[in-house]
């Protein structure tokens, strides 16, 4: 991964290396701020690289490629190696990413990686602006609806949505994508 370019190309290749790693019994999925990367192409950019899947399954792999677990002040684990700059977070989710959405499959130089579905990336920024207020969460959602609108699953959104119960951000989020922008003179 020595020579990847930038943090989509990084997000995507570590995806790819520790599905195979991991193994074909095991579907692991970037997740997160991590999957916003990969779909703003570098618009965003998340600190840490957010998994989900089998959680003794990556550790093992993590630990074998030289990672180290560490606890922040709220007891959450990451997993570090500080000669890469690489942290990654293993998320907790039952039931994996989403309930049935369907993860972006992308082919790398080293195979393979599933990136979570647009829609339940979306959502998941719906419900933690919701939750603690950061407002890079909302624009985050805005940008990603307004860049794949024609493209989204929009039943499953709608039902993603009311079973997170962020109704109300979700009609902030259109209202603001609907909205036209000002011109600054």
């Amino acid at each position: 991964m020595a020579s990847v370019a930038g943090p989509t190309d990084k997000i995507e290749s570590f995806g790819a290396l520790l599905s195979r790693d991991v193994g074909a019994r095991a579907r692991v999925v970037i997740a997160g701020g991590s999957a916003a990367t990969v779909y703003t192409g570098g618009g965003y950019i998340s600190g840490d690289i957010d998994v989900v899947g089998p959680r003794p399954l990556i550790e093992a792999v993590l630990k074998r490629w030289g990672f180290v677990p560490e606890a922040d002040t709220d007891g959450r684990v990451y997993w570090s190696r500080d000669d890469l700059g690489l942290f990654v977070d293993i998320l907790h989710r039952t039931g994996g990413p989403g309930r049935g959405g369907r993860p972006l499959v992308l082919r790398t130089r080293y195979g393979p990686v599933r990136i979570s579905a647009v829609e339940d990336v979306i959502v998941r920024r719906l419900v933690f602006w919701s939750r603690d207020g950061h407002p890079e969460l909302l624009v985050q959602a805005v940008d990603l609806y307004k860049s794949r609108r024609d493209r989204l699953d929009l039943e499953y959104l709608l039902a993603e949505v009311r079973y997170e119960r962020v109704e109300q951000a979700f009609d902030e989020m259109r209202r603001l994508a609907d909205s036209p922008r000002r011109r600054r003179d």
